[in-house]
């Protein structure tokens, strides 16, 4: 039988943490089937989730084969402890907990493969809490928070949307915060779970001169609007944000960060329009810069006698007369479907195409990357390219006529 703890550090989730994952999930459903219903979606998810079990599977081997595990007669009292921090945070199995050299990282982690939780401890992190068992308990116990929070359980299920570095990172930083609530209830006491996260910052000699009070005014520095976007896109809170989420008492004084929060979402908008902008600035360059290109190319080209443009540009006529007869085909059935023929305007292709075939890419003029041109005169519709000049109505225009020839060249004779 469990025993019951009344401890008045008793753990609970912070309040972030619920919003975000009912968000993650949600993402996570939307993207699994936005992928899984485009072309070869399903065969890629299954890839990647397949390389995913088999480096967990990999990591759980290497684990199991080179970590000690910890029993009754292999480091007794370390495994009573892990058995006993296991039992006070409520978990019905405690983990296979194993110690592993690190090369000097203090810290420890849990893993999951199938239904087995393994718990690593690093040595020198054990090192570092060397009489210090209320600090060693707060690490443990974080570790044990993961578990019994259930986050590794899911982990693969919403990956797809933890990619995405402003949620997916939020969501880890308020999972952290929480186990930091864990390991405060396992160590029973504040004093040994501030030094527990001391140690983490500083190695274990210097740990115990640090001026508590005075290092978490560091997060004084996180002000600015560039600060604390850098912090949005942390996937682990920094050690002071941890402290004083444990332990308010220990900044009195919260800097105001309402301007920088204004500013950092200010920074977000432009990192998120930056892609579009440059793409949009770039093709208005070059739309400018190509005729004046084709122009002076044309200038210091050779003069010879009867020299044809339309003969030696290198463009795909057959790519064009093939565009042609898909986007006839597309404007036949949107007649059908209307009974009239769409009018005739700058987006009339584009539209056309969305409404007809949907879920196709829609062909694009290879001189200039836009939508193909359509008019209408005396009833009959019109196709059109803007030529190798990407100048409209000049003398390299290339026409359709669907009750004539196929592909036309306007030019002077």
């Amino acid at each position: 039988m469990q025993k019951k703890y009344t401890d008045k550090y008793l753990p609970y989730p912070v309040k972030s943490e619920l919003p975000i994952f009912i968000l993650i999930v949600v993402m996570s459903i939307i993207l699994w089937f936005l992928l899984i219903l485009s072309f070869g979606g399903i065969y890629y998810a299954i890839l990647v989730l397949l390389f995913l079990y088999l480096s967990r599977m990999i990591s759980h081997a290497y684990i199991r084969g080179s970590a000690v595990k910890l029993g009754p007669e292999q480091f007794p009292d370390l495994y009573k402890q892990v058995l006993d921090l296991s039992e006070k945070v409520g978990l019905r199995k405690a983990p296979e907990a194993y110690i592993m050299q690190s090369g000097g990282i203090l810290n420890a982690f849990v893993a999951k493969f199938i239904s087995t939780n393994l718990l690593v401890l690093y040595t020198d992190f054990l090192d570092a809490c060397d009489g210090d068992k209320p600090a060693q308990d707060m690490i443990i116990g974080h570790e044990l928070g993961h578990i019994k929070e259930r986050h590794l359980n899911w982990f693969h299920p919403v990956l797809i949307a933890l990619f995405f570095p402003l949620i997916g990172h939020a969501y880890r930083r308020s999972q952290e915060l929480t186990c930091d609530r864990y390991g405060l209830f396992c160590a029973g006491e504040m004093q040994g779970a501030i030094a527990g996260l001391t140690i983490l910052a500083c190695g274990p000699k210097r740990y115990r001169d640090v001026n508590v009070k005075r290092y978490v005014r560091q997060t004084h520095q996180f002000r600015t609007g560039f600060m604390i976007f850098a912090r949005w896109l942390m996937p682990s809170p920094p050690l002071t944000f941890r402290l004083v989420a444990l332990d308010p008492t220990l900044l009195k004084e919260h800097p105001g960060q309402a301007a920088g929060i204004i500013k950092a979402c200010f920074i977000l908008l432009i990192v998120c329009a930056t892609p579009f902008g440059l793409n949009y600035v770039t093709r208005y360059i070059y739309k400018i810069i190509r005729p004046a290109i084709f122009r002076v190319i044309e200038e210091f080209r050779p003069k010879e006698e009867n020299f044809d443009l339309f003969k030696d540009a290198d463009y795909d006529i057959n790519r064009i007369d093939r565009d042609f007869n898909e986007i006839d085909k597309a404007i036949q059935d949107y007649y059908a479907k209307h009974g009239k023929l769409p009018s005739d305007n700058d987006g009339t292709i584009a539209t056309v195409w969305k409404h007809t075939r949907s879920g196709i890419l829609e062909p694009k003029d290879p001189y200039d990357g836009r939508s193909y041109g359509y008019r209408i005169v005396d009833d009959r519709y019109y196709i059109y390219s803007v030529g190798p000049d990407t100048i409209l109505h000049s003398e390299d225009d290339i026409y359709f006529d669907p009750e004539g020839s196929q592909v036309t060249l306007e030019r002077e004779q």
